[in-house]
């Protein structure tokens, strides 16, 4: 998976959306409960301009973190901690901090 999330990101960095959108989503899939692939999702989307799309990842994410252990979830994050995952998710879906 790390090989999908590396791939999107490239496509993020060269702003070919689609592409990033289908990268995150295989990531996704293959790892439902990985909420970094479905973060890495919702901003593809958010930044194609998707934002009911977008939403509906972050709220994966959120549920997925829910679901998650907090040291798997750390192990993807390349230094964050998951508490600024978790105040990311909730201003993308509109929840107070």
């Amino acid at each position: 998976m790390q090989e999908l999330l590396a791939a999107g990101e490239a496509a993020m960095n060269e702003a070919d959306y689609p592409l990033a959108v289908a990268t995150f989503r295989k990531a996704a899939y293959i790892d439902p409960d990985q909420p970094v692939a479905h973060l890495h999702l919702g901003l593809a989307l958010e930044a194609a301009g998707e934002a009911a799309s977008a939403r509906r990842a972050f709220g994966a994410a959120r549920a997925g973190l829910d679901r998650s252990g907090t040291a798997a979830v750390e192990a993807v994050l390349e230094g964050y901690h998951v508490d600024e995952l978790v105040r990311l998710l909730d201003a993308k879906l509109g929840a107070s901090a």
